[in-house]
């Protein structure tokens, strides 16, 4: 949480999805090994996905709020490993490229913001209206992406890793209507709580061709993957 931006980009933009590509490489001994018990690694993770939403309901730091998002969606890339089926995998496979563009977006995000008012607090933020043009736009689909709203990539992987949990255990599907309303709420929520704060506007400088441009290119990167998978599929 203390890291440098640069820092925290990396973590999440790579370093993160190696653990994922090692249980990939792992999971045909893994599933030999603990056959016996495998189901109930699928529901720890379930849980271990649910449980960071409300988590996340009660952050006071941007960076924490990030930091918690990403593990529930990582937790639910697992278990489409898990399942173990050409869907499931490919849900899983699909979290982890879209994860290694968003994640880090907002993590820039949340940077940008920290630079213009030396806090990453919620309650110092939402004391003032954040004024800084076409960074709400940016900022918001960002997190629209990570949700899972068309047409972005998230979208194919929901459809293809909930439909293959669910047909792997059909009791997921209370699990999975939890989640879905809870992470969308909780999304909108905090972006209520950070852009929509009290009348009195805060003065901010406006964003720079640079930070301008970085946003661009993980636009840019969405769409090539969504259109890329969207050809495979």
């Amino acid at each position: 949480m203390e890291a440098p931006v640069r820092g925290s980009m990396l973590l999440a933009g790579l370093l993160l999805k190696m653990r994922g590509y090692g249980i990939f490489r792992m999971l045909t001994v893994v599933r030999v090994l603990f056959s016996g018990v495998f189901h109930r690694f699928i529901g720890l993770l379930l849980l271990r996905a649910l449980y960071p939403m409300f988590i996340c309901m009660r952050q006071v730091d941007l960076k924490s709020f990030i930091a918690y998002s990403s593990v529930s969606h990582i937790s639910v890339a697992l278990v489409g490993l898990m399942v173990y089926n050409f869907y499931g995998f490919l849900g899983g496979l699909l979290v982890f490229l879209r994860h290694r563009v968003i994640s880090p977006m907002m993590f820039y995000s949340a940077n940008l913001l920290y630079e213009r008012l030396n806090s990453r607090i919620l309650i110092r933020i939402r004391r003032f209206e954040i004024r800084i043009k076409n960074f709400f736009y940016f900022f918001m689909l960002c997190f629209i992406a990570n949700i899972g709203y068309p047409p972005f990539v998230s979208f194919f992987r929901e459809l293809s890793l909930y439909i293959r949990v669910v047909i792997y255990n059909r009791y997921t599907l209370f699990y999975f209507f939890v989640f879905i309303l809870f992470s969308r709420v909780v999304i909108m929520y905090f972006l209520v709580k950070v852009f929509k704060g009290s009348l009195k506007p805060i003065k901010c400088l406006f964003l720079n061709k640079r930070e301008i441009l970085i946003f661009y290119i993980g636009y840019i990167l969405l769409v090539y993957i969504t259109i890329m998978i969207s050809i495979i599929i």
